[in-house]
């Protein structure tokens, strides 16, 4: 009866290749997430650390358990003028943060602050528009959106409407499960 072993001159190799596959996925697990941010918030802050950044947070319980803040902060995006704005989080039944929008009303147009918005996320955007008249007189919609990352999908609203034209922005970051 004859028994084969493996060559021990193989052995090498293998170890070699494993010990490549496990340094491989240890650095993909160790990589952090860089969170998309909108006035030093993002997506999974607990309540506690958002209070911290912003002290004058005040809550809204809502009927389903959740909390909203309205805030006033400075504009996120220094390269366009943005007026009035303010932060809205909303707050999940344990305290963290599942979405966060800052609105603001802007001179500036679609194109300048799918320009600006691209400066914070990059450009593999989502983009659509639509055009209509209302009461007000003609109104247009753009809506942008970035691939998630870390949980969050960043995204751009801008609605223009009326005579003389009025612009507002919405920027958002949303919870999504990756």
């Amino acid at each position: 009866m004859t028994i084969n072993r493996p060559s021990t001159a193989v052995r090498p190799t293998v170890v070699t290749l494993v010990s490549a596959v496990v340094v491989g996925i240890s650095c993909v697990v160790a990589a952090p997430c860089a969170k998309p941010m909108i006035a030093r918030c993002f997506v999974g802050m607990t309540l506690d650390e958002v209070k911290g950044l912003l002290p004058t947070l005040r809550l809204d319980a809502q009927p389903d358990g959740t909390r909203n803040a309205i805030v006033k902060v400075d504009s996120p995006m220094p390269q366009v003028q943005l007026n009035d704005g303010a932060l809205r989080l909303t707050f999940d039944k344990s305290g963290r943060v599942v979405s966060l929008w800052y609105r603001a009303a802007t001179i500036q147009d679609e194109q300048q602050m799918l320009k600006a918005a691209r400066q914070l996320w990059g450009d593999a955007v989502r983009v659509q528009g639509s055009d209509g008249v209302n009461g007000a007189g003609r109104t247009y919609v753009m809506n942008a959106s970035w691939d998630s990352r870390c949980g969050t999908e960043p995204k751009l609203n801008v609605v223009t409407e009326g005579d003389p034209p009025e612009t507002t922005v919405h920027l958002g970051l949303v919870r999504v499960d990756d």
